[in-house]
């Protein structure tokens, strides 16, 4: 089932995932004594960006939206500079219904091999990343993400009675946007759109951020 992710990294993948990379080792020097830390957790709904087709489902149902949950902590290392080590769970992709073995082009009198099939795919995400941010207006900012993940993506499905699973690991690039508010100077609501890169996973979500 290594269909449900993409196998090969994009060139724009592997150019953002260099950019992030290098901008996080250039700003890890800034570290100053003043840093200020904060912790941060999040949720929201996450969409696999897999067609059924590419699963071969030919009847049934392919829901590729689940919960999105994730957590962090960062260090403001200046204004509107931030590095953030974090981990985001997207969820699992489910398919339940018909799949089928499709006919070679020039076969004749080819009937189709029709099976049931059930199963998920799912992505969790490691990642540090640079967070960048300008004020808007009172209280309101606007942030983008950029960095690097490290990915762990697995599926099982039961084709008939036979289950089959797979598993891997990948490295790729995450980036996002979002705004944030402070209700207070120690809190903040966030409300970010991110993405897995490779993995083709997308995420909405609604998250609090502490400052200490």
């Amino acid at each position: 089932m290594t269909h449900f992710f993409a196998n090969q990294p994009s060139r724009r993948a592997r150019i953002v995932l260099g950019v992030g990379l290098v901008a996080l080792v250039a700003t890890s020097g800034a570290v100053a004594q003043g840093t200020r830390w904060y912790v941060a957790a999040d949720v929201g709904q996450s969409k696999y960006s897999t067609e059924s087709r590419d699963v071969g489902i030919i009847g049934g149902s392919f829901d590729r939206k689940d919960t999105q949950s994730g957590v962090a902590v960062g260090a403001q290392l200046a204004k509107g500079i931030a590095v953030e080590l974090g981990f985001a769970d997207f969820g699992k992709a489910k398919i339940s219904g018909l799949g089928a073995t499709p006919c070679p082009p020039v076969a004749i009198g080819c009937t189709l091999a029709v099976y049931n099939i059930s199963g998920d795919a799912q992505a969790k995400a490691t990642h540090l990343s640079l967070v960048s941010s300008v004020p808007l207006i009172d209280g309101l900012s606007l942030y983008g993400r950029l960095g690097a993940a490290r990915t762990d993506r697995s599926a099982s499905v039961r084709v008939n009675n036979d289950i089959v699973s797979t598993s891997a690991k990948k490295s790729e690039a995450i980036y996002g946007l979002g705004l944030r508010y402070a209700f207070t100077p120690s809190v903040e609501g966030t409300l970010e759109w991110k993405r897995l890169d490779n993995t083709k996973a997308d995420s909405a979500s609604l998250g609090l951020m502490l400052r200490f």
